[in-house]
């Protein structure tokens, strides 16, 4: 019985270091703002990534290697 545990816990050990990065899209309004306004991406403490807005929408599209806790600055 142990032996049956120990082998299975060691497979999802493995299983969960071989997930592949997760693409997301984020959508959002923001006014009635239009160019040369922008919108930038915060990952990791560095801009990423930026969208210009228009007529106050944006979307930002990418992709994560590991998912990440919400920060709210």
């Amino acid at each position: 019985m142990k032996t049956y545990l120990l082998g299975l816990l060691l497979v999802l050990g493995f299983s969960a270091s071989a997930q592949k990065p997760m693409s997301f899209t984020l959508k959002g309004t923001i006014g009635k703002l239009n160019s040369p306004a922008k919108v930038f991406l915060l990952q990791d403490g560095s801009f990423n990534d930026f969208a210009v807005l228009h007529n106050g929408a944006f979307e930002l599209k990418g992709t994560v290697d590991v998912p990440n806790t919400p920060c709210y600055y």
